[in-house]
């Protein structure tokens, strides 16, 4: 036994063993606290469903937006954040649809804080933090792997009504967004910091071929 501590006149003992333990469960990492990164790794071309037609070599596709929404339980408190539920069958189209405006939600609008939110984009005016330019594809880009840091939860990534989307603003040959299923990484805690994603085109697929897929399992 060793001697911690006196309180009150009286000394306390605990087992060494757990003396020795302690410097170790102090200084575990909580993973759930930890910021992101979202870690993109893109085709030589993406977002091509405008040029459906064209010979391969010469498709270069359409600079891809692409949204990362971290959703809290207390965020689904709110009648209009329903459909970000973890359970839900939100896609892309409804997202972009629906999407934050800022100031008071109208017309149905989801209402997430611009903190929460994380774009690739090439406007000048959006609801969240700008953390760079669209997507372009490997080859216009100049490299195959994009990244989104900073990407902050906290405590309540533990949830089950916790969860991080990844929604891409795919468009068809009229310019719509597609309904692509999003990426969705539910509840955040059970992946590790590093989020990864690939985005391609698969001659054939849905939604004009266009994809989004989570990498790492659970």
């Amino acid at each position: 036994m060793s001697r911690l501590r006196e309180f009150h006149g009286r000394t306390r003992y605990v087992p060494r063993w757990l003396m020795a333990a302690l410097p170790v469960v102090l200084t575990v990492p909580l993973v759930g606290c930890q910021s992101r990164t979202l870690v993109i790794t893109q085709a030589d071309r993406i977002n091509t469903a405008m040029q459906l037609g064209r010979a391969l070599e010469n498709q270069t596709g359409e600079p891809l937006e692409l949204t990362v929404v971290c959703v809290k339980p207390e965020d689904l408190e709110k009648q209009e954040n329903s459909r970000l539920s973890p359970d839900s069958l939100i896609t892309s189209k409804e997202w972009y649809e629906f999407r934050p405006e800022g100031g008071v939600p109208t017309g149905g609008r989801f209402d997430i804080p611009d903190s929460q939110i994380y774009v690739l984009t090439n406007k000048n005016r959006i609801c969240g933090q700008v953390r760079g330019p669209a997507l372009r594809g490997a080859i216009e880009d100049g490299t195959a792997e994009r990244f989104i840091k900073g990407i902050s939860f906290g405590r309540k990534s533990y949830s089950k009504k916790s969860a991080i989307y990844v929604f891409p603003k795919f468009i068809d040959r009229n310019g719509a967004v597609l309904p692509v299923p999003p990426v969705r990484f539910s509840p955040p805690a059970a992946y590790s910091s590093t989020l990864r994603v690939e985005i391609g085109v698969e001659p054939g697929g849905p939604h004009d071929g266009q994809y989004l897929r989570r990498v790492e399992k659970r």
